[in-house]
C-alpha cells in the first residue's frame, strides 16, 4: 500500500512538472529551467499539504472501524490518481489551444507572404525597434539603405515581441518568399545587396 502511495505521488509530481511544457508550447525550455524557474512550487506544495490535512481530518471522522493509516493512505492514492488525471487533462487542453494558435499564426504569415509577393514588397523581419538616426548624415544613410533594400523587393519590419511561435511563423513566411526573391533578384542576391549597402558612406 505504501509503495502504491509513493508511485502515485511520484507520477503526480512528474505530470505536474511535465505539463509546463504543454503550457508553454511551442517555446523550448530545458527540464532544469522548468523545475527551477517555471514550476510554482510554493502554491503547489501548499495546496497538496492542505489536501493531505483535509483528507486526514475526514479519515479521523469517518469509517472509524478501519485503521487511520490505512484510510489515509488509500484516500491519498485515489486523490493522487484524480489529480494526475485532472492535471494531464488540463495540460492536454492547453497544448491543444497553443497548437491551434500556432497553426493560425502560421496560416496568417503564409497568406501574408503570398499577398506580399503580389505587391512585390517582401518583409525582412528584424528583432526589436531600430534606434533613431542621431544626425542628418545617419538619416540620409538610413534612407539610402532602405532604398537599396526596396530595389531588391524588401521592406524592413520589426516586432517588439520575440517568441518561438513568431519565429516559426517567420520561417514559414520565408519558405514561400525566398524562392520568389531568388527568381526576382538572381542567385547570391543577398551578397550583392550587402555589398551595395556596405558601399554607403
Amino acid at each position: 500500500m505504501k509503495a502504491k502511495l509513493f508511485i502515485s505521488t511520484l507520477i503526480l509530481w512528474i505530470v505536474n512538472v511535465l505539463i509546463y511544457y504543454t503550457f508553454n508550447y511551442p517555446e523550448h525550455f530545458s527540464l532544469f529551467d522548468i523545475i527551477t524557474q517555471h514550476v510554482e512550487w510554493k502554491p503547489l506544495l501548499s495546496l497538496y499539504g492542505l489536501i493531505i490535512l483535509i483528507t486526514a481530518f475526514f479519515c479521523l471522522v469517518f469509517y472509524r472501524k478501519i485503521s487511520f493509516s490505512r484510510k489515509l493512505i488509500s484516500s491519498l492514492i485515489y486523490i493522487n490518481i484524480l489529480c494526475t488525471i485532472l492535471s494531464f487533462s488540463y495540460g492536454s487542453y492547453r497544448f491543444y489551444i497553443n497548437k491551434q494558435e500556432l497553426d493560425e499564426s502560421i496560416l496568417s504569415f503564409q497568406d501574408m507572404a503570398r499577398d506580399d509577393i503580389k505587391k512585390d514588397k517582401i518583409r525582412e523581419f528584424g528583432a526589436g525597434l531600430a534606434l533613431p538616426p542621431r544626425d542628418k548624415s545617419e538619416y540620409r544613410n538610413f534612407l539610402k539603405k532602405d532604398s537599396i533594400k526596396e530595389s531588391y523587393g524588401l521592406i524592413s519590419v520589426s516586432y517588439c515581441i520575440i517568441s518561438e511561435s513568431l519565429e516559426i511563423s517567420k520561417a514559414e513566411y520565408r519558405k514561400i518568399t525566398e524562392p520568389y526573391l531568388e527568381k526576382r533578384n538572381g542567385k547570391n542576391w543577398r551578397e550583392k545587396m550587402k555589398k551595395d549597402i556596405d558601399a554607403i558612406k
